[in-house]
């Protein structure tokens, strides 16, 4: 995560706000519809493009497709290169 002006910019590219698994179905549409809405406005796209994010709205679906894929990328780099938290 990127700390830019008063709030956070998840990553590149800004594809979706995250939540838990188990959030029921009618609360991430409603979530994804307000995000969907707020980032058709002109001024929030610039100020997250004024940050670095390239703005790329998507689908809950396709968004969790985004995470499992940079997730196994990812993994496979972390497991390649024996990175470890210490």
């Amino acid at each position: 995560m990127e700390r830019g002006a008063d709030f956070l910019v998840v990553g590149r590219p800004l594809r979706q706000s995250p939540h838990p698994a188990a959030v029921p179905r009618g609360i991430v549409e409603r979530l994804n519809a307000a995000v969907l809405k707020a980032l058709a406005l002109r001024d929030v796209r610039e100020k997250f493009e004024s940050l670095g994010s390239e703005v790329a709205p998507s689908t809950p679906e396709a968004f969790g497709e985004w995470i499992r894929a940079e997730t196994t990328k990812w993994g496979r780099v972390i497991r390649e290169r024996k990175i470890t938290l210490d």
